[in-house]
């Protein structure tokens, strides 16, 4: 299988599991305007916290005339987050992501562990997703 034959197929498992946009604006709606400021300013401590970092940083050491340590630095190229859906703590889960998110990483990938009472992840973990920009 080719790599861009992978990369659809990925795409499309994503796209076949991923949250209901009817469901993550309900989420939204459903978290109020306070609840809302709560995450915002905990995504705005957070991003005070670490800052955005450069998306490709390389360094050239040189320590003698004939040696010399080059290092590059990215971002993987995924980040994926596990979390229960019945987790209580929104602001926590937006701790996990937000290193990911300012460090660049292309593609944020929440996978929510349900049980037999739970087919969504709670509400307030949608919206807090959202809110951050994570909104696959």
């Amino acid at each position: 299988m080719s790599d861009t034959s992978l990369a659809s197929a990925r795409g499309q498992w994503q796209e076949s599991r991923a949250l209901p946009d009817e469901e993550l604006g309900a989420a939204y709606e459903a978290l109020g305007g306070k609840g809302r400021a709560v995450l915002k300013l905990c995504i705005a401590r957070l991003f005070c916290v670490w800052g955005e970092l450069p998306r490709l940083e390389t360094t050239d050491r040189r320590y003698s005339r004939d040696f010399r340590l080059v290092s590059e630095e990215k971002p993987a190229p995924f980040a994926l987050f596990v979390c229960q859906a019945s987790y209580t703590h929104p602001s926590a889960l937006i701790a996990a992501v937000m290193p990911a998110i300012l460090a660049g990483v292309d593609e944020i990938l929440p996978v929510f562990v349900t049980d037999a009472n739970t087919r969504l992840p709670a509400p307030p973990l949608m919206a807090a997703l959202e809110l951050a920009g994570v909104e696959r």
